[in-house]
Order: structure tokens, then sequence, then C-alpha cells
């Protein structure tokens, strides 16, 4: 019996795998699936972003802007503010008020808000362009050559610029002329090191070799020669394209019965035909040289305060002139003053009344303090630098002074934060529209740019 059992037992199994594998395909077609029940999430209604003031709804960068509306939240990562695709700096957030700081160099446009994914558009900002200094060259006080950031200077006085882009500088306190290319190079192109004990303050002669006694100004003309108020040697200079350096006026015959000899010699400028405009500062006057060398007087006599017409106007210690279409414009420093002079000899006050102060308004009626140099911008205004009020000033053509920025007299840790001025004495444009100042007693070259 237990034989039979067991063969019964194989015999069955044999049939079944039999079934299994008479074909050579295997059916793996898969079953119905029963699905098991999936609970939908509850689905709650977000409160909706709204919009429902900007104040103000204009500014410069970093003004501080109040944005109400509802349901913004308390966390400011979830919150996003941007004007004109410029993301802000958020200061303090609540789920009904958001209050920002309009970003650098934002430009005018909407503004737009962020919360967690949702996206509202407000109104426009108006973004207003603010006057700003930014370090150029110079490090600290000393002399070296090299790069923008490691060079330094003494003292730099004026600018001006070659045919190429190269620009050169008044380095006074080095006495010396130094010279940045367009790379970024900053050389020493003219005079040697001074000697204060030296018997010797004038040298011409090779560049390199030439000596100088405390260069102030620098102008040049369509040709590259440079001419420079030499001022601690009473003498205008001229280094010509192939480096020679010769003393074109220091004493000299006239036949107006003026002095004739330059005094501390400043303000430099050259006209189209040649023509040199002097700044003699120590004489209260303004003189013309000719291409032919021939001294001539413009304007100016004894110091005072005067308009009028030639010998009978008076100035008091004119420093920085530029030149216009048919005006010279003179920093006329000891009066806080601008002048205008006709070239034709008429002198007029353009802006100022003598009272040192920082007032704008009507030009006659505003005030300045010690301004030292004068600059045109390509709109015609009058660009000034109020040194002693650390200002860039605006003389517009219809007459209205505006400060365009005012600076405290310092540098701050001379880094690049070292935005301040101290002393300024230079106020240059060159071929591509850029500004720079003569930032003298910080021994730096600054630039003015707008954020």
């Amino acid at each position: 019996m237990k034989t039979i059992k067991n063969f019964s037992a194989i015999t069955f199994l044999a049939l079944v795998l039999s079934n299994c594998v008479k074909d050579d395909t295997l059916d793996v077609t898969p079953g119905p699936v029963q699905e098991s029940p999936i609970e939908e999430p509850e689905i709650q209604d977000r409160p909706s972003v709204t919009l429902e003031s900007i104040d103000p709804l204009a500014g410069p960068k970093e003004t501080l802007v109040t944005i109400m509306g509802n349901n913004f939240g308390n966390d400011p990562n979830k919150v996003q503010v941007f004007f004109n695709n410029k993301e802000s700096e958020i200061q303090s957030i609540e789920n009904t008020k958001i209050i920002t700081a309009v970003p650098i160099g934002a430009s005018t446009g909407p503004v737009k808000i962020a919360v967690d994914g949702t996206v509202v558009m407000g109104p426009e900002f108006d973004y207003e362009l603010t006057l700003v200094v930014k370090p150029y060259a110079g490090s600290t006080f000393g002399l070296e050559d090299g790069t923008l950031e490691t060079a330094k200077f003494i003292n730099p006085t004026d600018m001006a610029q070659d045919s190429k882009g190269n620009l050169y500088i008044t380095d006074s306190g080095n006495h010396m002329i130094r010279k940045i290319d367009a790379n970024g190079n900053v050389t020493t192109y003219a005079g040697i090191v001074y000697e204060p004990n030296s018997t010797v303050t004038l040298e011409d002669g090779f560049r390199t070799d030439a000596i100088f006694n405390r260069p102030s100004r620098i102008a040049i003309d369509n040709q590259d020669n440079i001419y420079i108020s030499d001022s601690g040697n009473n003498a205008i200079r001229k280094i010509t394209p192939e480096g020679d350096v010769v003393t074109i006026v220091q004493k000299f015959s006239n036949d107006i019965g003026v002095k004739d000899s330059l005094v501390r010699p400043n303000g430099i400028a050259m006209d189209p035909t040649g023509t040199l405009y002097v700044g003699d500062t120590g004489n209260n006057r303004i003189l013309k040289v000719n291409p032919n060398g021939r001294v001539q007087l413009l304007v100016g006599s004894d110091r005072g305060f005067t308009d009028g017409i030639g010998f009978f106007s008076q100035f008091n210690a004119p420093h920085g002139i530029i030149l216009g279409d048919d005006s010279v414009y003179v920093a006329d420093a000891g009066n806080n003053s601008i002048r205008k002079v006709g070239f034709d000899g008429l002198v007029i006050t353009l802006a100022g009344n003598g009272i040192e102060g920082s007032t704008d308004g009507n030009a006659t009626e505003a005030t300045f303090s010690e301004p030292l140099d004068v600059a045109l911008d390509n709109n015609g205004n009058l660009i000034v630098l109020d040194t002693a009020n650390g200002s860039i000033r605006q003389i517009t053509k219809d007459g209205q002074v505006i400060t365009l920025l005012k600076m405290d007299n310092e540098d701050m840790d001379g880094g690049e934060d070292a935005t301040g001025l101290n002393d300024p004495s230079g106020l240059f444009r060159d071929a591509n529209g850029t500004w720079f100042i003569m930032d003298r007693e910080n021994h730096k070259i600054k630039i003015l740019t707008y954020e």
C-alpha cells in the first residue's frame, strides 16, 4: 500500500509539470491588479498676494521704499523684490508691509514682488542717477611706477590726454610728469628726483633728464606737444613728441607796461590755432602766448574783483581755465567765483559774488569756496571743482548753479572704499567722456561716475 500511494503522488506531479511546459513560451501576461484606494489631499485655498501701494516711486540708489499689501508672509527667505528686474535687499517684512532698499544700478522700470512663487507686478519706479567718486590710480604717498593700484603719487594736480589715448599727470609733489597708458601702466615720463637744497630747479634737455619744480597744470596740442605750467620755476615748459623739454616762457618783453615775468603760473589751455592761454596766478592775470612765442596780456591787473575790459578787470589768484567756443572760463579761486573772459578781453562774473559759501541757485547769487578748476560737459554746462567745499558744482547754460556731489574731506580706509576727496585740485574729461579728479592731498586720482 505504501508503494502504491507514492506512485500515485509522483504520477500526479508529472502530469502537472507536463501541462506547464508543453509550450516553449512562458505566459507572463499580468493578471488584473487590485488598486489600493489613494487618499486625495485636502485642497486648501492659498490667500492671494496683493499690492496696494509703493512709496516713494522715485529716488536714487539705496532709497528706502515701503511696499504695502496683503499676504506677504513674515519669512524674508520666501520673498523677493525687484526694481526693473534687479533684486533689492529687504530690510524688514510683515504680512502687510515690506521695507526694502533700491539696488544700485536698477534704472527706471517696474517693481515686481515674488512671494513663495507667486508674482505680483507693481508700478514703475523712477530711478534717479547719483554722481559718485571711485578710485582710479594711486595707493599711498610716494613715488612708484606700476599698476593703477600700486603706483604712488604726491599731490597730483592736473591731467591731459594725447592723440593715442595716453594720460599725463602733473605729479606736483614729485616734480615730475607721469604717464598712464591704455593698459593702465603708470610710468615716469619726464623729470628727475628734485633735490630741495639744490641751486638748480630748472633744467631743459631730454625728458628724463629735465628738472621741474612743482608743475601744476598741463595741456596737449593736436601735434602731441605737451605744455606745462611749471609753477615753482615761474615758467611754461614744453615737451615735444621726441621727448625734448624746452622753456618757452619765463621772462618776456612786452609793450603794454605790465610785469614781464610769470609768478606761479597755473591754469593752461590751448586753442586750435596753437595759442596758449595761461593763468598767471601770482600776477592775477590771464596771458596769451602766440605760436611764435609772443606774450600778450588778455585780462587782469592788480588783485581785486572787478569786471571790465582787459587791463581794467581784476582777479584774485586765478587757477584752472578752460576754453569754450567764444570765451575763456576761469576759476577765480581767491574771489570764490567763476569768471568768463571773451576773446576780445571783456570780463564778466559768470557765477559767485565774492562771498565764501556753498549756496546753489541763480548764478550771481550762488556762492563757492576756493574753486580751483573748471571744465565743460557735452551739453555746454560748466562743471566746477569747488575745492574747499569738497564739491562738484554745475553751472547750467541758463545760469543756475547746482551741487552735483558733496564729499567729506577724507579718504576712508584707502582701499576700494577710498571715495572721499581731500583738497582736490584738477578736473578733466577724456575723449571717452570719463571724468577724472586729481585728489591732491590723498595723493590719488579718482573718477566720477553715475550709479
